[in-house]
């Protein structure tokens, strides 16, 4: 973990020219790719990251979120614009049930949508 994120940490420095970038704890890193051999598949919801969410709702102590692409849509990779709902539009009680999770139910249009671009950077 601590080579990974050392290298995405310098990684993100460069590209956005920054003296020095600070992680605070805990730092969730993922990596969405489809792997070799197809044997992965997620066990919970939570990790199915594509589906709406509130990280808030998932993670009480998130204030801020951040995300940073790597990759460009239409490139790399197929899809995965991120959208931005209104607190109104979004009912995640499904999303926070344990025994029986599913998505949050998106009730109107995202009021922003935002398509993966390498080095782009979302706070």
């Amino acid at each position: 973990y601590r080579k990974v994120s050392d290298k995405l940490k310098a990684h993100v420095e460069h590209v956005f020219g920054l003296d020095s970038l600070y992680f605070t704890a805990p730092t969730f890193i993922t990596r969405e790719a489809a792997d070799i051999d197809n044997t992965w598949t997620p066990t919970t919801m939570h990790d199915e990251y594509w589906h709406p969410h509130v990280d808030k709702n998932n993670t009480a102590h998130y204030d801020y979120s951040g995300l940073v692409y790597l990759s460009t849509a239409g490139d790399d990779f197929e899809g995965g614009d991120l959208h931005f709902y209104s607190h109104h539009s979004l009912d995640c009680s499904p999303f926070m049930d344990e025994t029986n999770p599913g998505p949050c139910i998106v009730k109107d249009s995202p009021i922003v949508s935002i398509e993966p671009r390498a080095g782009r950077a979302i706070v």
